[in-house]
């Protein structure tokens, strides 16, 4: 998953957020990947990865559409 090597490498919110704006954009455009992402709980995973300490939550990150 693209976010959560974001999150292992990058520290700064910023770039988080736009990997989980790349991500969920994604997700919407192709019926392929929203499919993906029901099947394989694909949001629990993203879940999982905001809740971790690497994970920098902030104003970036809320206005991820």
């Amino acid at each position: 998953m693209p976010l959560l090597q974001v999150v292992e490498i990058a520290d700064d919110e910023k770039t988080q957020s736009e990997a989980l704006s790349v991500l969920l954009s994604i997700q919407r455009r192709c019926e392929y990947h929203a499919k993906a992402m029901d099947q394989e709980a694909g949001y629990s995973l993203i879940k999982r990865v905001l809740l971790t300490p690497r994970c920098q939550i902030g104003y970036h990150m809320l206005k991820v559409e």
